[in-house]
């Protein structure tokens, strides 16, 4: 197996067994847990998973065919 496969088979494994951890966590929240803020300037969970995945799709869709 080439040093690039190598790499690319890590990066998925290591993105799968997060995704199983946050659905993990997110298995063990109530629906308004998701959208509660501790103060008027923290993010709630939700908005959180939102950027988070925004960032995960700009930056992983394609990656494989973009020039530098």
């Amino acid at each position: 197996m080439s040093l690039g496969n190598t790499y690319l088979q890590s990066v998925i494994s290591r993105l799968i067994g997060y995704r199983e951890l946050a659905e993990k966590t997110f298995t063990q929240l109530e629906e308004k847990d998701f959208h509660f803020q501790p103060n008027e300037t923290s993010n709630s969970i939700a908005i959180i998973i939102q950027h988070m995945s925004g960032n995960m799709l700009s930056r992983w869709t394609n990656f494989l065919n973009r020039r530098r």
